[in-house]
């Protein structure tokens, strides 16, 4: 099981991605909605987050994909505080958690152990 970080954010989603590494939970970046079908398809997904400021327009049909090969998948979406449309669009599309950026920045330690540890 993996995890996957759609963002392009590459300064912001170090912190993530190195949290990760030092617990030794297999958390991986895509660039592109692309790029996570991809790793989605070459083993199961236990976490998606999802930076909303590139790929809100996107949510429905990737998580349409993403939940063919990993239906159990736990999605967690971010975005400004200020976009409530992607926000509020991001939680009917089926994300199991929708939070601000900076909500995401104090609680990303947390979200990784609780999916991981659930996933094993």
């Amino acid at each position: 099981m993996i995890g996957i970080y759609l963002t392009s954010d590459l300064f912001f989603s170090s912190r993530v991605t190195s949290v990760a590494r030092e617990h030794g939970w297999p958390l991986e970046i895509a660039v592109s909605t692309d790029a996570a079908i991809a790793k989605s398809r070459e083993q199961p997904v236990a976490l998606l987050i999802v930076d909303l400021g590139k790929f809100a327009a996107h949510m429905p049909a990737l998580l349409t994909e993403l939940r063919t090969c990993s239906p159990a998948m736990h999605v967690v979406a971010y975005g400004p505080h200020v976009n409530e449309t992607a926000l509020t669009d991001a939680r009917q599309a089926g994300c199991d958690e929708v939070m601000s950026q900076g909500q995401f920045n104090q609680q990303a330690a947390q979200i990784l152990q609780r999916c991981f540890e659930s996933a094993t």
